[in-house]
Parts: structure tokens; sequence; C-alpha cells
């Protein structure tokens, strides 16, 4: 039996710091009978967007949409194609084919995960109308050269930066240096609501009006429905929710960041184990610990059997997925992606970790990787 049960993920620092605050937000929202497109909805966009550091923040209802409505506001849509990271989580694929456009994957960074902007150039064709970074596991792509190539090419940015809220990028927050970019706020997230939740963020106000008609039914004023949108729209509960949390995520973060350099100083020397790499110019807020070795499978049992909790981002990726085979990409097209789906596993980080409950993660795989070179 194990000495100590470690899980992979637990919220319970940031409820204790935040639950009372929580709790008055809910019954003031509660008391004002009003749900949806409220007072509460513009505090915390108007807050987030001065912590980004961005002009506008449009609140949606989850991440998926937020990506969504994103490219919908720039018109891409049928006959459009989008170049996004072949190792990503579903949504940056789901997003694109929701609209009518085509996802098309360039392989990534072996080191970071990242989209590897170098290949770019070969995905490109006369129907590439965007491209999507993803800032993988809230570690920032290298978003000065990604700016160079849209140029060069004429595509509109669009920033996912589902896992990277409070990141910043050569001093500048990430999800500002988009035309147009989107996040998310899934209760696991840097920040995160009670529930589902997301935000888009933009310097463009035109832009910013027509997300706010097209996550409103394509409406922006009652009844009247000038285009076609969605139901898109986050609630006045979350909004609130997230205001009461926002004032902690720059602390939130940095025990992330000690946490992650701790992991990095304590397994530097286990051969066999490849650590994740910062992106130059970067400041990640580690969102996913994610380390890689060809012993994933026996690492992450054994590391069962000692009661820690692990878990894989992602272990297949978005272009061998069932659902997306009709685009028609095949095992091999993207070999970096394929390796690290194939050898990535992701160690407990989170708020309220402790040392002695890190130090055992740290020990029991260094244990592992001992006596796997003994029997070697």
């Amino acid at each position: 039996m194990a000495d100590i049960k470690v899980p992979f993920y637990s919220l319970q620092k940031v409820h204790e710091q935040t639950s009372q605050a929580l709790g008055t937000a809910f019954t003031a929202t509660l008391k004002s009978n009003w749900f949806v497109l409220g007072e509460k909805l513009r505090q915390f966009e108007n807050a987030f967007a001065e912590y980004l550091g961005c002009k506008y923040v449009i609140g949606v209802a989850n991440g998926l949409e937020a990506l969504q409505l994103a490219l919908m506001a720039l018109y891409i849509g049928k006959g459009d194609e989008v170049l996004v990271p072949a190792h990503t989580f579903a949504a940056s694929f789901l997003a694109v084919i929701n609209t009518g456009a085509k996802p098309v994957p360039v392989d990534v960074e072996i080191d970071t995960g990242n989209l590897n902007v170098a290949l770019c150039k070969k995905a490109l064709t006369s129907k590439t109308k965007a491209i999507m970074p993803v800032h993988l596991y809230g570690n920032p792509c290298q978003m000065d050269a990604i700016k160079s190539f849209a140029k060069d090419h004429n595509l509109w940015i669009i920033e996912d930066n589902a896992q990277a809220v409070g990141a910043t990028y050569n001093g500048k927050r990430t999800g500002t240096f988009g035309h147009v970019n989107a996040c998310s706020f899934y209760p696991s997230k840097t920040l995160g609501a009670l529930g589902d939740a997301g935000a888009i963020s933009t310097n463009d106000e035109k832009i910013a009006e027509r997300l706010r008609r097209l996550r409103n039914y394509g409406s922006s004023q009652k009844y009247a429905f000038e285009e076609v949108g969605l139901n898109a729209r986050m609630d006045e509960i979350q909004a609130a929710f997230l205001i009461e949390k926002l004032p902690f995520l720059n602390d939130w973060n940095e025990e992330r960041r000690k946490l992650a350099n701790y992991y990095a100083k304590s397994l530097s020397d286990v051969s066999g184990l490849t650590l994740p790499v910062i992106s130059e110019k970067a400041e990640a807020v580690w969102h996913i610990y994610a380390v890689r070795t060809v012993f994933r499978n026996e690492l992450q049992q054994y590391l069962k059997e000692k009661g820690i909790q692990t878990a894989i981002h992602y272990p297949q990726p978005p272009h061998l997925q069932k659902a997306y085979y009709f685009l028609g990409y095949k095992e091999g097209d993207y070999p970096v992606s394929e390796k690290i789906a194939a050898e990535t596993l992701s160690l407990p980080l989170f708020p309220g970790l402790d040392r002695n409950a890190q130090n055992y993660v740290i020990d029991n795989i260094k244990s592992f990787f001992k006596q796997k070179v003994n029997r070697l």
C-alpha cells in the first residue's frame, strides 16, 4: 500500500481561498434575478481585459465556442483552411470543422510540443486563411516567428490560449498577440470557473462588436437577427465566480512555476526521462507538467501502484482520431506529434501540492528508472 496518496489535480486550496467569496457572489447573483448578459459579465469582461492588457473581452460559454466564434468573426468558413498544431486537444480541430473550414495540421517542436513555425510554409495553400497556435500546457509559442510568418503570408492569427491564461511571451500576456484569441475557464485551467466558461480577446472594435452578436444568436437587439450566430453566452453566475478568482491568478501561477522548477531541478539527472522545455522569451504557467519517456505506460502503472495519479495529454493526436478520418490523414504523417503522444506523461501539479507529496512523486520516479536500468 502506498504511503501517500497524490491526486493528479486538486482544487482544495483554490476553494479554501475563495469559497466564502464565491458563496457571497452566488447569493448576490441569485438575488439579482438576472442570469444572462448582465452586469457581472460586463464587470468580468472589463477586469479580464485589463488583466490581459487588451481592449476587448467577450465572455462565452466555453473554450470550444470561443475558438469557433473567433473563426466565425473573421469570416472563415467553407473552402478555407486553417493551420493548427498536430499535437493538441481535439477542440483545435473541432472548432475549425464546425465553421465548415478544414484544419491543416503542422507538426510540432519536439522539446516544447508547440507549433513548429519552420514547417508551416509547406502546409500553405491558396485556401489558407489563418494560423491557430496553441500555447500547449501553458508554455507560450514563439509568437515573434508566428507573427512574422502570418504577416508574410497575409494570414489571420487566432491564439488558442486555453491552457496559458496568465503566461507571457517577451513580457506580454498571451491572448493578446493574435487578431482575435480564445481561452477556456474549464475548472482545472489556471483560471477556472465552477463549470464551463470561456472568453475571446481582441483589440479590434469591429471584431468585438461582431463577436457580441455571434455569441447571442447573431443579434445585438432583441428579436432582431442580423446574421447566423450561436447561443454561446457566459452566464452571470460563472462571471461572478471568475471576478472573485481573478485576483488570485498571479499567485496561483507563481506557485505552479515553483512546483515546475522543483520538478526540473530534482529530475534533471534521471536518465531515460525527458523534461519539458520553456520556449525562448516565455514565462510559462504550467497548466500541465508533461514529461516524456519510452517507458511511459510502465511508469504510469508503477506510480499508480504507489498511489500517485498521473494523466496523458494526449494519447492520440487528433489527425488519427476516428472522428477526423474524413480529413485523410494517416499514421506517420506527423511523426513528432505521434512520438510525443506515445511518450508523454503528465505529473501532479496544482496550487496546494505540498513539498512532501511532490518529493514522494520524484522519489518514486527515480526509483522506477533505477530499477529499469538495473534490469536492462
